[in-house]
């Protein structure tokens, strides 16, 4: 989970930056979808990514809430109080009174790191700059699996000396759209290739998406 800070200055939407890559795929389009169709052979190695969505609620005078959903349910959700978060499966989570649904913490410091417990592991997040001045992503180094640790990067959006703008895909491979934000970053793997997109969609809705086989804890830890 980003830090909670807002600003409605952002990278805008590149439109052409869309290319093929094993990790988060581009949108097919018409024609594409109509050679495949009429293909004997379809390449089944490549695998679509799944979206998830996150709902924040800041409450009057209590903790802001973090609902994690995946298309149906609520997954997890999250209680942030000062530099810690609390994250709990299900629809809700209580910091103190009752731990037992506790599946993560999440510590946050002044010098742009998160450090997150987890029952068998821990992660450090760090805050780093993005491309774009003024503007923070994301370093992180996590386990995908048993066999295999990933480390995530900011993908550098691209600059227009012309319009004096900077551009940068968020809409990924479901083509969507979303609102300008600090909160909309990408992450690529060490080959280049977007693994991550968090994309705000309307003021408290977020969406995450990313490949299915990242566990949606990580996803929502992120």
């Amino acid at each position: 989970m980003t830090n909670n800070n807002e600003n409605n200055e952002e990278d805008e939407v590149d439109n052409n930056e869309v290319k093929q890559n094993p990790s988060i795929p581009s949108p097919t389009k018409a024609e594409d979808k109509k050679e495949l169709n009429n293909s004997q052979t379809i390449d089944t190695s490549k695998v679509s990514s799944v979206i998830y969505t996150v709902i924040v609620k800041k409450p009057a005078l209590r903790c802001p809430i973090f609902h994690f959903y995946d298309d149906k349910n609520v997954l997890f959700t999250a209680k942030q109080k000062n530099e810690n978060i609390y994250i709990g499966e299900g629809y809700d989570v209580h910091i103190s009174s009752n731990q037992k649904n506790h599946v993560a913490h999440i510590s946050q410091d002044n010098c742009y790191h998160n450090i997150i417990f987890l029952k068998d592991r821990t992660i450090k997040l760090k805050y780093v700059d993005s491309g774009k001045p003024n503007h923070l992503s994301i370093n992180i180094t996590f386990p995908l699996n048993e066999d295999k640790t990933v480390t995530w990067t900011p993908k550098k959006p691209k600059y227009d000396p012309v319009k004096d703008k900077y551009f940068l895909n968020f809409k990924g491979e479901h083509n969507h759209t979303p609102m300008k934000s600090k909160k909309n970053i990408v992450l690529q793997n060490e080959k280049g290739d977007p693994t991550f997109i968090v994309r705000k969609m309307y003021i408290e809705k977020y969406e995450i998406e990313c490949l299915p086989m990242v566990d949606p804890l990580i996803a929502f830890i992120i």
